[in-house]
């Protein structure tokens, strides 16, 4: 795991990858290389299609110097490390347990 900044972490490797999208934490973008797609890639995939988050097919060489490393094993995601809540959570009555679920609150700017 690694620290662009403040704001995002990068994990990369099929088993973390893996692993943090059961784990249900906020995910931005799951960044797969390009090529086939066979053995736990698949699983993957089915993984980030079930759970509806956004990924991106990308150049090996662009996960290479995302990761800082080769040995990114084809996967990497940029995961936010609060996280926020939609409208509904948000606007949950006190002491409702949607809200209390809910760490972060954004707040629309007008």
């Amino acid at each position: 795991m690694n620290r662009e900044n403040n704001s995002e972490e990068r994990i990369y490797g099929r088993n973390a990858v893996t692993e943090a999208i059961k784990s249900g934490m906020p995910i931005n973008k799951v960044l797969i290389s390009s090529g086939e797609i066979s053995g736990s890639l698949k699983s993957i995939m089915a993984l980030i299609k079930e759970k509806h988050i956004v990924y991106q097919v990308v150049d090996k060489n662009k996960l290479n110097d995302i990761t800082g490393t080769k040995n990114h094993q084809g996967v990497a995601l940029y995961t936010s490390p609060a996280e926020y809540c939609d409208a509904p959570r948000a606007a949950a009555p006190k002491g409702d347990q949607r809200r209390q679920s809910c760490p972060y609150r954004s707040v629309p700017v007008r």
